[in-house]
C-alpha cells in the first residue's frame, strides 16, 4: 500500500515527522509513506498542483495536511480553502483514493473559534472521513507553525496512527462540486521550445523544470485550445524580478521577488488574489522577463544587481472538465501505443474497441497497436527502438503477459532477464520522454500464488512511477487459453481504457533507474547484404521488409558493427523449414515450423549469443515433420525469411 502524505512547508522538513514514520515502518507488508510538501504556498495555489502530484504518486491513501499555511491572516473568503479541500475530495472519489485528514497547530490561531478545522471537522463527519486535531502544547512548535524534535516525534505517531485508517470518499454532496472548476496545472517545460534552458529544483520531493528567462526575453506559451490561465510558479530567488504576461487581449505584471528572495525557491501566485479575479482565457499568451530590479529589501543579505534571470514552473488552469491529454497537444492528439503479442495482434480486438471509446471519451488521445503474435518479451525486446521510431508514440503500454514466457519456471534468473527487457524500454522512454504503461492480461495455468512476472511487474510500477493493471483470469471472458471471446474484448477494451487514462497523466520516473543491458535489432533492409532480395511483411500493425531466402541459396549478412548476435526474427509459414546459419565460426539450425504454419507470420528464435560482425545464412530442402491443425502441408521447395537480426551490445 502506497500512502502520500500531502501538505506544505511542514511537511517539506527535512527528516521531519514524515521521514520519523517512515523510519518506524517495517516488515514486508509495511505501506510505502511518500510525501510532497508546497512550502510557501496556500491551500488555494496548491489545488492547481495537486492533480498532477497525484498522478505521479499514483497513492492508495492520502494524508492531507492542509491546514498549516498562513491563509487565515489574509483570507478574505472562506471561498478559495473550500474549494481546495472539495477539489481533493472529488480526485480521491473519482480515483478510489482513500483520505485522511490531519490538522497541525499554527500559534497564531485561536482554535476556539477557528472556522477552518471546524469547516474539516463538519466535512469529515459528513463523509465518514478520519480527521485528526493536534493540540497546541507547550514545546511542540519553533516558530510560528514548525514543530521542534519534540513535535516532530509527536506528529510522527499520529501519522502512523491516522493512515491506517484512511477512508474511501463517498458520493460528495451536490453542493460541494456542482460549480467547483477542475483545476490543474500545465508544466511549462512541455510545451515551451526545446532550446530554452531549463534548472531543476526538488524541494519536498515536490520536483519542478523550471524553463529560464533572461533579462528582456520573451517566450510564447501555444495551450492548444482557449483555457482560463489563472496564476503560475515561478522562480523566486536574487536574480528573478518581474514577469510580464500578455494574454486575453490585456498585460498583466506579476512580481516574483520578496523579502526572502535571498535563496532560490519555486513560488506561486494566482493573478488578481485569492479568486483569480485577473484570470484571462487565452489560447496562447506571451511571458517576458523585464529587465527591472526589484525594489524590495532582502530580510537578510545583500541584494543581487545584476541582470535578472527569471523561471518559469507551471501555468494555473481552470476548465469546466479534467483534462486527457497534456496541454498543447490538442491538435495533434497524444498517441498511446500499445506493444504486445496474439492477443493484441486480433483485428477488432480489445485496442481497437479502446480506440473507439477514446473517439468519445477520451478525444485528445490516440491508441494504436503493433504486436506480433508467436512472439515472446525476449525477442520483442529488441524490435521496441525500431518500433518506437516508425510510430513516434508519447507513451507505450507494454502487453506482455500473455506470452508463453510468463510460463517458465520462477527463478533469479528468468526475473532477471524480464527485469533487463523491461528495464530497455524504460530506458527508450526516458531518452524520448514517453509516459509508459503496463498491462498483465491473464494467461490460463498461472498460479496466482506464484506469478513472478505480475509481482515483478508490480515492483516496477512502485519503483518508477509507472501505471500498472493486472486482469484476474475470468475463463468466462475466454475462448481458449488466452485469447478472449467478444465479451471479454469489450471487457478488456475497458480495462486499457481506464489503464490510458492513468498513463497520460502519469510522468514516470527513471531518474533511479539504470539498465544494464542494451537490445537492438538490425533490420535487414539497412544491412549490407550482397545480391539480397526483399519483400514486405504486414501483420497487426508490424510492417517491415522481409529478406528472402530460397532453398540451397547462402546467403551473407554483413552488420555494420561487432556486436553480441543473439537471436533472429524470422518467418514462420506454409514454406518455411529449417534454417542453417554461421555465426562467427559456428554453426547453428534454426528450426521455423510448427503446427500454426497454415498461415504466415514472424517468430523469434534464440541463438547462443556471439560476438560477431557477419553470419551467414541458408534455407535448406528438409521438410519439416510436424503436421498442421488445419488445411493441407505444402510439400514443396523451402523458401524462408529474415526481417531483423537480434543483437545485445557490447560494453565498453
Amino acid at each position: 500500500m502506497k500512502i502520500l502524505v500531502l501538505g506544505f512547508s511542514v511537511t517539506v522538513e527535512n527528516n521531519g515527522f514524515v521521514e520519523q514514520a517512515r523510519a518506524r515502518l517495517s516488515g514486508p507488508d509495511a505501506p510505502v509513506l511518500v510525501k510532497t510538501g508546497m512550502g510557501g504556498m496556500q491551500p488555494y495555489h496548491g489545488r492547481y498542483l495537486f492533480p498532477s502530484i497525484i498522478e505521479r504518486h499514483q497513492p492508495d491513501a492520502i494524508v492531507l495536511d492542509i491546514a498549516t499555511p498562513a491563509f487565515r491572516n489574509f483570507s478574505t473568503s472562506q471561498a478559495p480553502y473550500k474549494a481546495s479541500l472539495h477539489s481533493v475530495l472529488r480526485t480521491c472519489r473519482d480515483q478510489g483514493i482513500r483520505l485522511a485528514l490531519l490538522d497541525l497547530p499554527r500559534n497564531d490561531v485561536d482554535y476556539a473559534d477557528d472556522w477552518v478545522t471546524r469547516y474539516n471537522a463538519k466535512v469529515c463527519a459528513r463523509l465518514g472521513l478520519p480527521h485528526h486535531i493536534v493540540p497546541l502544547t507547550d514545546g511542540l512548535l519553533r516558530d510560528e507553525v514548525h514543530p521542534t524534535s519534540e513535535g516532530q516525534a509527536i506528529y510522527a505517531d499520529v501519522l502512523l496512527d491516522l493512515m491506517g485508517q484512511a477512508a474511501l470518499v463517498p458520493e460528495l454532496p451536490p453542493e460541494m462540486i456542482e460549480n467547483l472548476p477542475w483545476f490543474d496545472a500545465v508544466a511549462v517545460d512541455d510545451i515551451a521550445p526545446p532550446e530554452l534552458p531549463r534548472e531543476h529544483i526538488d524541494r519536498g520531493d515536490l520536483a519542478v523544470e523550471l524553463v529560464e528567462l533572461a533579462a528582456g526575453q520573451t517566450v510564447e506559451i501555444d495551450l492548444g485550445e482557449p483555457v482560463k490561465v489563472c496564476g503560475l510558479t515561478s522562480r523566486m530567488g536574487p536574480r528573478t524580478g518581474t514577469l510580464e504576461l500578455r494574454m486575453g487581449g490585456s498585460t498583466l505584471r506579476q512580481a516574483s521577488y520578496d523579502q526572502f528572495c535571498y535563496y532560490n525557491r519555486v513560488g506561486a501566485a494566482l493573478f488578481g488574489g485569492q479568486n483569480a479575479s485577473a484570470a484571462k482565457v487565452c489560447e496562447t499568451l506571451r511571458i517576458t522577463q523585464l529587465p527591472d530590479l526589484p525594489d524590495v529589501a532582502l530580510r537578510k543579505g545583500e541584494a543581487d544587481t545584476g541582470p535578472r534571470l527569471g523561471g518559469l514552473g507551471h501555468l494555473f488552469i481552470e476548465t469546466d472538465a479534467p483534462r486527457c491529454a497534456r496541454p498543447g497537444r490538442r491538435n495533434t492528439p497524444m498517441k498511446v501505443l500499445v506493444f504486445g503479442f496474439s492477443v493484441t495482434a486480433e483485428t477488432g480486438g480489445y485496442v481497437e474497441r479502446c480506440a473507439t471509446i477514446c473517439e468519445t471519451e477520451l478525444p485528445g488521445v490516440e491508441v494504436v497497436k503493433v504486436a506480433i503474435g508467436g512472439l515472446q518479451p525476449d525477442h520483442a525486446r529488441h524490435l521496441l527502438e525500431d518500433v518506437v521510431a516508425t510510430h513516434a508514440p508519447d507513451a507505450i503500454i507494454m502487453e506482455v503477459a500473455t506470452a508463453v514466457y510468463r510460463l517458465r519456471p520462477r527463478s533469479s534468473a528468468q526475473i532477471a532477464d524480464h527485469t533487463a527487457g523491461m528495464e530497455a524500454v524504460f530506458a527508450l522512454c526516458r531518452e524520448r520522454g514517453m509516459h509508459c504503461g503496463i498491462l498483465d492480461l491473464p494467461l490460463d495455468g498461472i498460479c496466482d500464488d506464484d506469478d513472478w512476472m505480475a509481482e515483478t511487474d508490480a515492483g516496477f510500477s512502485k519503483r518508477y512511477n509507472v501505471p500498472f493493471h493486472r486482469e484476474p483470469l475470468n475463463n468466462a471472458l475466454l475462448r481458449d487459453n488466452v485469447h478472449p471471446n467478444e465479451e471479454g474484448k469489450d471487457h478488456y477494451a475497458r480495462v486499457l481504457f481506464e489503464l490510458v487514462e492513468k498513463v497520460v497523466r502519469t510522468r514516470p520516473d527513471f531518474a533511479a533507474m539504470t539498465a544494464e543491458r542494451s537490445f537492438g535489432a538490425y533490420p535487414v533492409q539497412t544491412l549490407d547484404i550482397p545480391n539480397g532480395t526483399f519483400r514486405q511483411f504486414s501483420r497487426a500493425g508490424f510492417v517491415t521488409p522481409m529478406l528472402e531466402l530460397p532453398e540451397g541459396r547462402p546467403i551473407g549478412i554483413n552488420l555494420p558493427e561487432l556486436v553480441t548476435v543473439t537471436g533472429l526474427i524470422m518467418l514462420m509459414g506454409p514454406k518455411s523449414g529449417t534454417l542453417r546459419l554461421m555465426v562467427g565460426d559456428k554453426v547453428d539450425k534454426m528450426y521455423c515450423y510448427d503446427r500454426h504454419c497454415y498461415y504466415e507470420r514472424v517468430g523469434g528464435k534464440p541463438l547462443t549469443p556471439r560476438l560477431a560482425s557477419r553470419i551467414a545464412v541458408m534455407q535448406t530442402p528438409d521438410l519439416p515433420p510436424d503436421d498442421l491443425l488445419k488445411g493441407e502441408k505444402d510439400l514443396g521447395p523451402r523458401s524462408g525469411g529474415i526481417t531483423h537480426v537480434l543483437f545485445e551490445r557490447v560494453s565498453d
